[in-house]
């Protein structure tokens, strides 16, 4: 039996080395990096305000 706990134990992966799917853009279609220690959220507007700037700014209404 405690062979058996001992396997499954072994076999789960931490949360911490668990591989996340990576956010893709959805102006280029290119996966979005998330640096260590960053949100997704951080990550993904990183990338916006850096290769598609047009995209995070206001529009200018008439």
């Amino acid at each position: 039996m405690a062979a058996a706990q001992g396997r499954q134990s072994r076999s789960k992966k931490s949360s911490k080395q668990a591989r996340r799917k990576l956010p893709r853009c959805k102006a280029c279609d290119k996966p979005i990096r998330i640096p260590k220690g960053w949100s997704t959220g951080a990550g993904v507007r990183r990338h916006y305000w850096s290769k598609h700037r047009e995209v995070m700014l206001p529009n200018e209404r008439s």
